[in-house]
């Protein structure tokens, strides 16, 4: 089940004071009205995380493990529409390459 963090505050909090995802079917999705370089960061999650982020064409653009409190900022290199916050090593163990087009 993947949480939408609706709202500015929800996109903020993302991961911050929550428990790690249960499972491989479980984070949060982000999702931006316009085209944006929105930054990530794991300031106060104590677990990895893995980020995929897309364009508004639903090609992820980038993805990669978030390690827990890293106090770096992550942007991807193209302005997104979404991104997913997920537990650590999903894509590779659910077989989404970058660069992949989601319906």
């Amino acid at each position: 089940m993947l949480l939408v963090a609706a709202s500015l505050e929800d996109q903020q909090q993302g991961y911050r004071g929550r428990s790690p995802p249960p499972d491989d079917h479980s984070g949060i999705l982000f999702f931006f009205r316009e085209p944006t370089l929105a930054a990530f960061n794991m300031r106060g999650v104590p677990f990895d995380l893995e980020l995929c982020a897309g364009s508004a064409d639903g090609t992820v653009l980038g993805g990669g493990l978030m390690p827990a409190n890293s106090p770096i900022e992550y942007t991807p290199s193209a302005p997104i529409r979404f991104a997913i916050e997920l537990r650590a090593g999903w894509a590779a163990r659910n077989g989404l390459p970058v660069r992949m087009t989601i319906p």
